[in-house]
């Protein structure tokens, strides 16, 4: 001990840097201080440096100065105890006889090494070692917050997976359940979705979040302000002006305007043909009745199947009400198996087909994912302008004409209905039938009739309250991207129904100019070619390069 003894007389301290405050024993660790003791250079932190010649330094490093009033006066403390006592949880902060080591500081250097070791076998400075040791160690709660932090963050994947389904049902218009309760739409969905997200089992089997309740919260919380626009059909429960869907939705949000199907419109356009025009009426009843009939008698599909084996005839196609575009094709595959089923049922079809076939065209470009309401009374315009041009003599003549070189080898030759009179009771209520000279002259009134019916309807169907809106939204579009000197498809103001709320308009006109420029730009990077924009497609399809 004596080898060890240093007196505070032969004490020896030098600087490396002018620091003021120097605290080992807080901006170091116990490890940092054992390795330093193996060497009288002590290097903090902030990168001051000293040379320390103290016993503390040569012993085990627990031992350190706090500050350089510390080192001027040889004083030293315990790392630990001195640390629970700033800390706050030394075991016996009131009763303490012997505060060198945590409070004073030690500096009675005679035998150092003989009060260093009675220190440390001391039971206040072996619990303050425990204290520290157990403070650096992490706490109970902290594995557990850590698993319920992870918990929260796969719930919460899971559940905005279930929110972006139960969108896709709404936006689909698809019920989220069903009558069994495993076998409904969203349950599915999520079933489905189980191989590529391993926690959707448990997400499902739990439940938790798959109650009624909040799963119609959720629905009710998906915000209105963003809806533009709002397609039904025309029952009044959905598109009624007082207490319909369309009512409901536009109280609460002004802008979400209302469009009537338009592939729907043509059919409706069609069947306010088919009720006025009996010749066409019957015509679809026939081949309803004919078509069910042979698919449905096992009997008769068999030996249809039968005599068209040999000859690739295409099938009998049912005329289902809600299908659209099966009309023309499902009179025409019972004209193409005619023979065959007059074998069968030995009875006639009235053939109809020039108006579906046109019609049925139109709506299979209004159905296109990508359609504009510019292409839409396009289309409707074009058909327009057919039916008037095959509104004449001429052409009911020649397809007249037509008719009967196809129908003769398939049924006789047409004739008058037999003229029924009605009762005497009824003459002053019922108007006499009309009496035709031959059966063109009745078929030709028929035709025209069918005609004026279809464009009538069209008319009628088309001429939505906010199809004026629309269009000259879409014309001061095409209009800025092309930059147009039109001042009437220029004008701002007759759009700000449909901009207000929306787009900053003093702001939308100051870059009108630049709206141009901006397409021009695109159109030559990416080598379009685009002399004029004419389409609104082609609007979006640039701004989406």
């Amino acid at each position: 001990a004596n080898n060890h003894a240093v007196s505070s007389d032969n004490l020896s301290i030098n600087f490396t840097d002018d620091e003021e405050n120097v605290n080992p024993a807080k901006e170091r660790s116990p490890s940092e201080l054992i390795e330093a003791s193996t060497s009288t250079t002590i290097t903090t932190e902030n990168g001051t440096q000293f040379k320390c010649e103290l016993l503390c330094c040569t012993y085990y490093g627990r031992y350190v100065p706090e500050k350089q009033s510390d080192l001027n006066y040889g004083k030293v403390y315990c790392y630990y105890c001195r640390k629970a006592h700033q800390s706050g949880y030394h075991p016996q902060a009131n009763k303490m006889s012997d505060y060198s080591f945590t409070v004073r500081g030690f500096n009675n250097w005679k035998n150092g090494l003989a009060k260093f070791e009675k220190h440390e076998k001391s039971v206040r400075h072996i619990d303050c070692v425990y204290l520290v040791q157990q403070q650096r160690k992490p706490p109970v709660v902290a594995p557990i917050s850590s698993a319920h932090q992870h918990q929260q963050a796969q719930r919460r994947r899971m559940l905005l997976i279930q929110v972006k389904l139960i969108k896709f049902l709404l936006r689909q218009g698809l019920a989220l359940r069903g009558h069994i309760e495993e076998e409904g739409n969203l349950i599915q969905l999520l079933k489905s979705k189980q191989d590529n997200v391993n926690e959707l089992s448990s997400w499902i089997n739990e439940g938790n979040y798959l109650s009624h309740d909040i799963i119609n919260e959720i629905c009710e919380i998906i915000s209105l302000t963003i809806i533009r626009g709002q397609g039904f059909d025309s029952a009044s429960t959905m598109s009624g002006h007082l207490f319909s869907v369309t009512a409901r939705i536009k109280n609460l949000n002004s802008k979400a305007y209302y469009v009537h199907c338009n592939a729907h419109s043509l059919d409706l356009a069609l069947q306010d043909l088919t009720r006025e025009s009996p010749p066409m009426t019957s015509t679809l009843d026939i081949t309803n009745e004919i078509v069910n009939f042979m698919k449905k008698s096992p009997k008769c599909l068999h030996l249809l199947d039968k005599l068209t084996e040999s000859n690739y005839c295409p099938n009998l196609k049912l005329l289902c009400p809600t299908r659209w575009m099966v009309r023309a094709s499902s009179m025409d595959s019972l004209v193409v198996n005619y023979d065959f089923v007059k074998i069968s049922l030995d009875e006639i079809s009235a053939e109809g087909h020039l108006v579906f076939c046109a019609t049925e065209e139109v709506s299979c470009s209004l159905q296109r994912i990508d359609i504009c309401l510019q292409d839409v009374l396009c289309a409707i315009k074009s058909l327009t302008k057919y039916l008037e041009r095959i509104k004449c003599v001429d052409y009911f003549k020649r397809f007249y004409e037509s008719i009967l070189k196809e129908a003769e080898s398939l049924t006789d030759e047409p004739v008058l209905p037999r003229i029924r009179k009605p009762p005497s009771k009824f003459v002053d209520t019922i108007r006499a039938p009309t009496v035709y000279q031959n059966p063109y002259e009745m078929f030709q009134q028929h035709y025209f009739d069918v005609v004026n019916k279809v464009l009538y309807a069209l008319d009628f169907r088309f001429q939505q309250s906010v199809f004026p809106l629309l269009c000259k939204v879409e014309k001061f579009i095409i209009a800025a991207a092309n930059r147009t000197k039109e001042d009437d498809n220029l004008n701002i103001e007759s759009i700000v129904e449909f901009l207000n709320d929306d787009i900053d308009i003093p702001h939308l006109k100051c870059e009108l100019n630049l709206l141009s420029d901006y397409f021009a730009a695109i159109n030559w990077e990416n080598n379009s070619g685009l002399k004029k924009i004419s389409k609104i497609q082609t609007v979006c399809d640039l701004l989406n390069v």
